[in-house]
């Protein structure tokens, strides 16, 4: 069962596959990621990563970015608040 791909610095899937423990701590679950899987995604600990489900359910992991996620915030409000517009520029 695929739960979701690992993407690196340049968004490109990552074509090996590796199992991964789930582990308990404190604070929640989590899973110890190798040091390969690491560099690929250019992080290093104490960065944050993003989980974005896409259409078809899958999860994709990438490097948390301040700058695009206030671009999608302001992405989102802007889809809301002009939401009836946009339903008649579609047809």
């Amino acid at each position: 069962m695929l739960l979701g791909s690992v993407m690196n610095k340049q968004t490109k899937p990552v074509l090996s596959s590796e199992v991964l423990d789930v582990r308990l701590f404190e604070q929640g679950a989590g899973v110890v990621l190798s040091p390969e899987i690491l560099e690929r995604l250019g992080i290093r600990p104490g960065d944050k990563l993003q989980a974005v489900e896409g259409a078809d359910g899958e999860i994709t992991l990438s490097r948390f970015d301040e700058r695009r996620a206030r671009a999608m915030n302001f992405a989102r409000r802007a889809m809301d608040e002009y939401e009836e517009t946009f339903k008649i520029l579609s047809k």
